[in-house]
């Protein structure tokens, strides 16, 4: 960056002071963290809030747990929750497949006794 550019009049001395002194490594490395902010503030989860307000307001011990736990760690509760959701879904296949059930039985008991009237009506 040129020191005499008046593109950059308005930032403060500090900031030009700090931009100026970046290397082409440093350059990149700031392009990467504020790419990686600008999606982490984009993306919202389920309950409306973006990775870095769930940062923001998780609880102490959310944090530290975060900070201490191991990638192993971090998989296995990736696999956890995939397992909690199929868990629900083959809870909810086993109550409709019970309510199937029930309604068959149902339906069959009611026609067998049709067909039992039938007959006797017949004879």
């Amino acid at each position: 960056m040129v020191t005499n550019d008046k593109r950059y009049a308005d930032l403060p001395h500090s900031v030009r002071a700090f931009l100026e002194s970046l290397d082409d490594e440093g350059v990149t490395t700031l392009a990467n963290i504020l790419r990686f902010y600008e999606t982490a503030s984009r993306e919202k989860d389920s309950k409306g809030a973006t990775p870095i307000e769930f940062l923001l307001q998780a609880s102490p011990r959310t944090l530290k747990w975060l900070k201490e736990a191991r990638p192993e760690e971090i998989n296995q509760l990736d696999k956890t929750v995939r397992l909690a959701t199929a868990g629900g879904v083959i809870g909810r296949f086993i109550w409709w497949l019970f309510v199937t059930t029930l309604g068959t039985f149902v339906l069959v008991s009611q026609f067998g006794d049709a067909v039992s009237k039938l007959f006797k009506a017949v004879k």
